[in-house]
């Protein structure tokens, strides 16, 4: 039986398997912060949890599919698991959750095995993000430009705390973790259905209201009444894409402040 793969995946790992081959760092991310945490969904015995991120190098590249990161500060993210009784202990998420490209430099998917969880004795974990977190691609053998230690010292320094004044304090920073919470929880195909709708955004945002949240409501419904009765699309990645857009545009307004390379 012969397989046939779509070119642009055949044409990527064809370049990936060609002898001799090796690309540059990608470019290091901030985190936005998540003091609630992002909870981990579970299937097909994987758990994840999807980090909004974005672009702290201009002149890198960004990260292609299935780039390795991890944090540059391992304090800054810390596992939290619930078991059965409610009991939560809080781990070091460095020492048992992976860190891989989600969606270019907008998304990085914390991803962790199901049986590992269970291990732990969780029936539910979520991922916390402190302030001024970052994640840096894992180093590779044959790089021809890697990460020097002065370049990685200035950006999760100096200019991850201009990030952190720029973009993490911003409204829409705020609806873009807002909006990635809600992409997380609902469902990869179809729509939230409306018994569900209120419920997931309390779920969410806790009720609370500002001007982010107001920007995450109003891109919330719109998908809802975009994708509504439409089973065929998902309404899932209508919240992804206005997600991604929203950081591209803060790591624009991030870049014209004076930070990039």
């Amino acid at each position: 039986m012969h397989i046939r793969l779509p070119f642009w995946l055949a044409l990527g790992l064809f370049a990936a398997l060609a002898p001799g081959h090796a690309t540059a760092a990608p470019q290091i991310l901030a985190a936005l912060p998540s003091e609630s945490g992002i909870p981990f969904t579970c299937a097909e015995g994987v758990c994840v949890a999807e980090l909004s991120t974005y672009c702290l190098q201009r002149d890198r590249s960004a990260p292609q599919f299935g780039d390795a990161y991890e944090p540059s500060d391992p304090g800054a993210f810390t596992l939290v698991v619930t078991d059965a009784s409610g009991a939560e202990r809080r781990l070091g998420a460095a020492d048992h959750v992976s860190f891989v490209e989600g969606r270019g430099f907008t998304v990085i998917s914390a991803r962790v095995a199901a049986e590992a969880l269970t291990r732990l004795g969780a029936v539910s974990a979520r991922i916390e993000v402190k302030a001024n977190a970052s994640l840096l691609p894992v180093a590779v053998i044959g790089d021809p430009d890697p990460l020097t230690p002065d370049e990685i010292a200035r950006t999760v320094g100096p200019l991850r705390q201009l990030g952190a004044r720029v973009v993490d304090a911003s409204p829409e920073a705020e609806a873009a973790g807002v909006i990635g919470a809600l992409a997380n929880a609902s469902p990869r195909r179809g729509t939230v259905e409306p018994d569900r709708r209120e419920p997931l955004w309390r779920q969410v945002t806790g009720g609370a209201q500002s001007s982010g949240q107001a920007l995450a409501r109003s891109t919330y419904d719109g998908c809802l009444a975009a994708y509504d009765g439409h089973e065929a699309f998902s309404f899932r990645s209508c919240l992804e894409t206005r997600h991604d857009a929203l950081l591209r545009d803060l790591s624009v307004k991030y870049w014209s402040v004076g930070a990039g390379s």
